[in-house]
């Protein structure tokens, strides 16, 4: 049998000071953690399955300030509620009866124009910390207030990011070091604000034939400040937003450009390749764009079509046009480049000819890449050692490609991952071929032929043997 004990309860009633009920007070009972409830129309609110502990009550509403249970204004000089299991407390609070204050204010923008909808939240002074009170939006005049605050330091934000404006502390202080306004008993304090006005970011993005391009991604960069594993204060660029341009290759960032900010952009699409805006192949090249005040910033691109100083012709030769398999002769194919080297540039080919990737030469694969800074890389062709006597001399034959036009989907992929400089590059130049010459065994190394007809001879032995012992044995 067990016999169980119930949770805890606690429960009550929020009134003003007139003793009438207030719907919409948001009730916390914190403990390690807490919950919160909110005021019924009768004023009521209940925690039901309550562990045995500690807890604190903290009541809050705009316009009628916040408590914490008994007549405190913080944490740490509220009282205890103490729960053990099967009890069900009640706890009426009169919420508003503390002496308080006032804290008002209007905001407008750089001209002195009301802005209408920004949200402004207030904070008390919690020890080492702030707490959260509460939070209005400023009406048509920009006007906003809260009323029946206890005496306390408070913090005061602004926050117009999602109007367009940037957000800041009273009087364009920071977290770490806040401006607050120390309101005293049944004292009026005034915190305006005057917001500088987010940039934007648009732009219209066309192909190398001059048609507007769709669904180009265009990613957003913001140069963050922040010290390395050294302690050196260096830029880190973190993602802040993406855009698509729509059927008319028009893209817009109006999340709100913070003055003063550097932000970097990228370019990419299947279609069309990937660039950072200006022409650059890495983010870390790319040229940084510093919005001001309120501006409307352009920046239209043309993605995949290349510079003219920049065009790229690739071709390959076999350099050493023969290869045996005897020895450690390899066979030697130098893919090169004209034009700018200063990116690394991969070049796509097919194989083809009589010889055997795997099986009479090393694998080589389909790509190879020029370093930055090189006009040429090499592509070595090792052949494998068979010493068949009855095999021809065999090809290795390595052409270019282009790989959109002769590598379908894959090629595609391949080329959306190239700057549009690297798409520039022309194929030139006849295929390059290798020509691996089949040498019979060195002196002492049996053939092929000849281990087989010796394993030949080895198997009738031993066939022979057998059969004979089995002979004599039935006998």
């Amino acid at each position: 049998d067990a016999r169980l004990d119930k949770l805890g309860i606690i429960r009550g009633k929020v009134v003003d000071i007139n003793g009438q009920p207030i719907q919409g007070v948001r009730v916390y009972a914190l403990y390690y953690d807490y919950d919160v409830v909110s005021t019924s129309e009768d004023g009521e609110y209940v925690f039901d399955g309550l562990y045995a502990g500690t807890y604190h009550l903290k009541f809050e509403k705009q316009s009628y300030g916040f408590e914490f249970y008994k007549d405190a204004t913080t944490f740490q000089d509220a009282e205890d509620v103490v729960i053990v299991n099967n009890e069900d407390k009640t706890i009426d609070v009169v919420l508003g009866d503390l002496a308080s204050g006032t804290i008002s204010g209007t905001v407008t923008d750089n001209a002195g124009v009301a802005i209408e909808g920004i949200y402004v939240s207030a904070s008390y002074k919690n020890g080492n910390y702030f707490s959260y009170v509460g939070g209005t939006q400023t009406d048509a005049d920009g006007k906003y207030s809260f009323s029946n605050l206890p005496v306390n330091d408070y913090m005061i934000e602004f926050n117009g990011y999602d109007k367009g404006y940037v957000s800041e502390i009273f009087d364009n202080a920071s977290y770490d070091n806040p401006t607050l306004i120390t309101l005293g008993e049944n004292e009026s304090k005034t915190a305006d604000a005057r917001l500088d006005k987010l940039g934007v970011l648009r732009g219209t993005v066309k192909d190398s034939d001059g048609q507007v391009a769709k669904n180009v991604r265009i990613e957003l960069y913001w140069g963050d400040k922040y010290p390395n594993s050294e302690g050196i204060i260096t830029t880190h660029w973190d993602w802040v937003a993406t855009s698509y341009t729509g059927s008319n290759g028009q893209y817009v960032f109006n999340y709100g450009l913070g003055p003063g900010e550097k932000y970097r952009l990228k370019f990419s699409s299947n279609a069309h390749g990937f660039e950072y805006y200006k022409d650059a192949a890495r983010l870390e090249e790319a040229t940084d764009i510093v919005m001001q005040i309120d501006e409307e910033r352009t920046i239209d691109v043309v993605l995949g079509a290349p510079d003219e100083e920049s065009e790229i012709e690739v071709s390959a030769v076999a350099t050493d046009g023969t290869a045996s398999e005897a020895g450690d002769d390899t066979g030697v194919i130098t893919v090169s480049r004209t034009g700018e080297l200063d990116e690394a540039l991969t070049v796509n080919f097919i194989v083809s000819g009589t010889a055997t990737p795997g099986k009479d030469y090393e694998d080589i694969g389909n790509a190879v890449t020029i370093p930055a800074g090189a006009s040429s890389t090499t592509i070595e062709i090792v052949p494998i050692a068979d010493y068949d006597t009855q095999e021809p001399d065999e090809t290795v034959i390595v052409t270019l490609i282009d790989p959109v036009a002769d590598a379908g989907a894959q090629g595609k992929l391949a080329r959306a991952k190239q700057t549009k400089k690297q798409q520039a590059a022309k194929v030139g130049g006849a295929p390059a071929i290798v020509t691996i010459i089949n040498n019979p065994a060195p002196q002492g190394i049996p053939t092929l032929q000849q281990w087989a007809l010796f394993l030949l001879i080895v198997l009738l032995l031993l066939s022979g043997l057998y059969y004979s012992r089995v002979e004599k044995k039935h006998y």
